[in-house]
């Protein structure tokens, strides 16, 4: 951890399959660094340790499907996935709901990603993608999409559906600590556009405009650290804005209307 740290990095990533001793271990070490971690929930950790505030952010919330039912499955090693997929049936909203209690406790973000699972079964979006189909990094990225087996569509339609479930469930009244992220470049999330996807899957989820909005400027420079020069629009910040065609207060969607690019007060694009 200290050579992560003495290397620049801010922050660590932690993923499904570590073991629950070894993650719990890397959110000591981190916190004693003083570097983030982010990332997903191990497929074995055990309810007492769901939620811990070390962990700053939890990604997609797969992870919280295990807490959110009355079966306790054994992980078998290997089939984890496939395990934890047969558990988004027996949903139960009344399970989950200590656990929720315990991420606003603790101030624990939340990335859902909705436009990485949303967008592969949206043929509003695969119509939009097949237009820039021919522009990089489009154009390199299709062909994998496009190759991705049937029961991804399937899985996905199935963790996009809980995803927005839980958020509506307990998540509508904690947007201060919602991050709007896609995890592009996963399928039919193209780098940019599915920043866009991500905004409007938030507000259709019962977020309104503003606290979406909010979600992806303010809201990632807070949690980032960085309010001091990003995040809102003030004397003395960075400009990095976006100038819209339409009122994205209006209608979320509006937030393509790119008019012009700044950053930092020099005009990148402008239609």
């Amino acid at each position: 951890m200290k050579e992560h740290q003495q290397k620049g990095y801010d922050e660590i990533k932690v993923y499904n399959r570590l073991p629950a001793e070894v993650y719990l271990e890397i959110l000591r070490a981190a916190d004693a660094a003083g570097l983030r971690v982010s990332g997903h929930i191990p497929y074995t950790l055990t309810s007492k340790d769901f939620g811990d505030p070390r962990h700053k952010s939890i990604e997609h919330l797969d992870g919280f499907i295990q807490f959110a039912t009355s079966q306790s499955p054994d992980m078998e090693q290997r089939k984890e996935e496939s395990i934890r997929m047969a558990l988004y049936p027996h949903y139960e909203k009344a399970k989950l709901a200590p656990y929720a209690y315990r991420i606003k406790q603790n101030k624990v973000w939340l990335c859902p990603t909705l436009s990485l699972y949303g967008n592969f079964n949206n043929t509003e979006v695969r119509e939009e993608l097949n237009e820039v189909k021919h522009l990089a990094p489009a154009n390199g990225l299709t062909g994998w999409w496009s190759s991705l087996p049937e029961q991804v569509d399937k899985s996905f339609k199935v963790k996009f559906d809980f995803n927005r479930q839980v958020l509506q469930d307990h998540f509508l009244d904690y947007a201060d600590y919602i991050l709007a992220g896609t995890d592009s470049p996963n399928p039919f999330n193209l780098p940019g556009l599915a920043l866009h996807h991500e905004l409007q899957y938030l507000t259709e989820a019962g977020f309104s405009n503003a606290a979406v909005l909010k979600m992806a400027t303010y809201n990632a420079a807070n949690y980032l650290g960085v309010l001091d020069m990003h995040g809102t629009v003030a004397v003395g910040k960075y400009a990095n804005l976006l100038l819209l065609g339409g009122n994205p207060l209006v209608d979320i969607q509006n937030t393509k209307k790119i008019h012009q690019v700044l950053i930092k007060g020099q005009v990148q694009h402008s239609n």
